[in-house]
C-alpha cells in the first residue's frame, strides 16, 4: 500500500458527486444499471500506488447488491460517517 494514500482497503467510503449512468457496469447484479450516487455507500477494494494513489472501489444500493466497481482518484471520495 501506498504510505501517501489518504484511504486504505476496506475504509468505507462514498462518492462526492453522483456518477451518470453507464450502459454496461464493470460489475454488477442488477438487471437495470443506473447511476452510482453520492447516498450509495461504498468500500475501497484495492489500493493503488501508481502513479498517484488510486482506488477501486465497489458500491451498493440498500439491498447490498453490487451496483459497480469503479476506479476512483483519491478526490473523488471521502470517508462515510
Amino acid at each position: 500500500m501506498n504510505k501517501f494514500a489518504r484511504y486504505k482497503e476496506f475504509d468505507k467510503v462514498k462518492l462526492k458527486q453522483d456518477r451518470p449512468k453507464v450502459q454496461e457496469p464493470a460489475f454488477t447484479q442488477l438487471k437495470e444499471p443506473r447511476a452510482v450516487r453520492v447516498t450509495d455507500p461504498g468500500v475501497v477494494m484495492l489500493v493503488y500506488d501508481v502513479p498517484d494513489p488510486g482506488y477501486e472501489v465497489e458500491f451498493f444500493n440498500e439491498e447490498g447488491e453490487t451496483l459497480d466497481v469503479i476506479t476512483l482518484q483519491e478526490d473523488e471520495i471521502e470517508l462515510r460517517e
